[in-house]
């Protein structure tokens, strides 16, 4: 786009963040200074739907502590989906804290992870449907 003189623009930017977490690599780096990019060289105004993308690619590579600092660290009131979004980062780390349990020599350390999911899976549930 840039060789060819065309600037992105909002959309552009949400959809290009939303693909970096469809690739087959973690190109995380380069998502977070495209974001940057959209304010300093842009002059775009990340909207909530830029602040979900990035979060969502954080979350699904694993970095929840940045995807977390990223959320509190926001200018923007989340909307609901950006509920939808936290609900499912809690999910995955409720998840790969079970993984990381089951890799032990037994599955029986991991009867405190399984037991929490199976507690809050219900609640996702719901709050999903409240969602609606």
């Amino acid at each position: 786009m840039e060789k060819a003189g065309i600037k992105p623009d909002i959309v552009t930017f949400v959809l290009i963040i939303s693909a970096y977490r469809h690739t087959n690599s973690n190109l995380v780096d380069h998502c977070q200074n495209l974001f940057l990019s959209m304010k300093t060289i842009y002059h775009i105004d990340p909207t909530v739907e830029h602040y979900t993308s990035l979060v969502g690619v954080l979350g699904y590579w694993g970095l929840l502590d940045e995807a977390e600092e990223m959320i509190n660290k926001m200018p923007i009131q989340p909307e609901v989906q950006f509920g939808e979004l936290c609900l499912m980062l809690v999910e995955f780390i409720l998840i790969k804290r079970l993984e990381t349990s089951c890799k032990a020599s037994t599955c029986h350390e991991a009867t405190g992870s399984i037991y929490l999911y199976t507690c809050i899976k219900p609640v996702f549930c719901i709050w999903e449907m409240a969602l609606l």
